[in-house]
This record gives structure tokens, sequence and C-alpha cells, in this order.
């Protein structure tokens, strides 16, 4: 889920009469960085859970990656390793994003 940008707004009507509107009152706050922060503990959480779950990271990591990348706001997440005797990067693993 792609976090874009978010606002509370509370506001009230000064009425004296239904036809006869006296005044707006009303306040506008942005809360973006409070939703990007709670979309980012949120997704911190739930890959402690699973990291606590599963024993091999191979089973853990495309439960891992899915919520990364949602959280960021990514098409892909992918996770790559060293493969220390070939002396190269490998991707062990791949998530797309769902739309």
């Amino acid at each position: 889920m792609r976090l874009r940008e978010k606002s509370l707004v509370r506001g009230c009507i000064c009425e004296q009469t239904l036809a006869n509107v006296i005044g707006i009152s009303g306040t506008l706050n942005d809360i973006t960085e409070r939703k990007r922060r709670e979309q980012h503990l949120s997704t911190e959480h739930s890959t402690t859970r699973v990291l606590a779950e599963y024993s091999t990271l191979s089973v853990a990591t495309p439960k891992i990656l899915e919520p990364i990348s949602e959280s960021l706001g990514w098409d892909v997440g992918e996770l790559w390793r060293v493969d220390a005797s070939a002396n190269v990067l490998r991707r062990s693993d791949r998530s797309y994003a769902r739309r």
C-alpha cells in the first residue's frame, strides 16, 4: 500500500437559524508523517513476528519481503545473498506488490 498524503479535518458550522450561517470553524492537520511512522512500526512488528515464528531465513523471507515492500511502496522487493564460493551476489527471493 503506497502511503499518500493524509489529513485530519475537524470542523463545525455555526448557525443562528437553518438558513443563516454566521461562521465556519475548523482545523486541518497533516498526519502524513504520523501515518507513515505507524505503517513502518506495523511492518517492523510483522517482520519480528515472522522471524520468531520460522526457524530458517529461507522460509521466513517471502513472508517478510511482502509487508516491507508494501510499506515502502516498492513494486518489487528482493533479497540478495553473498555466494562466497563464487564471490558473487545471488538473488534468493523476490516479492511483487499486490495491486
